[in-house]
């Protein structure tokens, strides 16, 4: 009856043990969800401000090319049209 007592006071013990081990995985895996959510709703405005950027630059490099292209139109029609006159 001795040995049954022990058998079963050690099984306790195991269960309780294994039952900690589980709770302290599930708040790490609730912690690392979380943590993971964050992460994500970070990198979405990360990726929405550099949409809003690229676009930015990509209205500036069309402006800056259209005026470079109507500057040397210009310097060499000017002359041109002077010469030409």
């Amino acid at each position: 009856m001795e040995g049954k007592v022990d058998c079963d006071l050690r099984t306790e013990l195991i269960e309780e043990k294994i039952k900690g081990v589980y709770a302290i995985i599930q708040a790490n895996a609730d912690i690392q969800h979380e943590v993971n959510s964050k992460m994500l709703k970070s990198l979405d405005r990360i990726e929405t401000q550099v949409t809003k950027t690229n676009g930015r630059v990509n209205c500036l490099e069309n402006w800056k090319w259209l005026l470079t292209g109507a500057i040397t139109l210009l310097a060499f029609a000017i002359p041109l049209l002077i010469k030409f006159l």
